[in-house]
């Protein structure tokens, strides 16, 4: 009898343990510099993608573009590169497109929580002409890590891309 409730307990909490969804759940932190004792800005993110989540980090250097180079967007269409782009560190949890986090050589720092967009689906966005060459998505981030010195610079970067190419979330 003792070793059937000893079963019964192990098979139970085995269950229990490997039941449970993945989840995939972010969380992002942002201390301004107005809370921190010397004015420092803090950034922080985790991604809560289960006890087994491993990231990658690369560094991706500074370039010269010759004229004519394009960025390659996830979607297959391109735009096109800049004359001088700004080296940034990545952070990316593999298999996921929308899980990173990325600093450039300036220290502005960008982050995605797989965060949809609260607009139309992409299905009905993309049938209405709005996304041009597939429009931006996963690569938005990594543009704006090469091409802005200031946050208030990638949001003006941002918002001239987005009005041209469309977001694709």
């Amino acid at each position: 009898m003792r070793n059937k409730i000893f079963k019964i307990v192990i098979f139970s909490v085995v269950f229990l343990l490997t039941s449970f969804s993945r989840a995939e759940e972010c969380t992002t932190l942002i201390a301004g510099k107005k809370t921190t004792v010397d004015g420092s800005i803090l950034y922080a993110k985790t991604e809560d993608d289960g006890p087994k989540e491993v990231d990658f980090l690369w560094y991706v250097p500074g370039k010269t573009h010759e004229s004519g180079a394009v960025v390659k967007l996830e979607a297959g269409g391109t735009i096109p590169q800049v004359k001088e782009t700004y080296a940034y560190f990545w952070d990316q949890c593999p298999g996921t497109s929308y899980s990173n986090n990325i600093i450039n050589e300036w220290g502005v720092a960008f982050g995605s929580n797989a965060c949809r967009s609260k607009e139309d689906p992409v299905e009905k966005v993309e049938a209405r002409g709005d996304l041009v060459n597939g429009g931006l998505g996963f690569r938005l981030r990594m543009i704006l890590a090469e091409r802005a010195k200031t946050a208030r610079e990638a949001v003006l970067i941002a918002a001239k891309l987005l009005d041209q190419y469309g977001y694709n979330a």
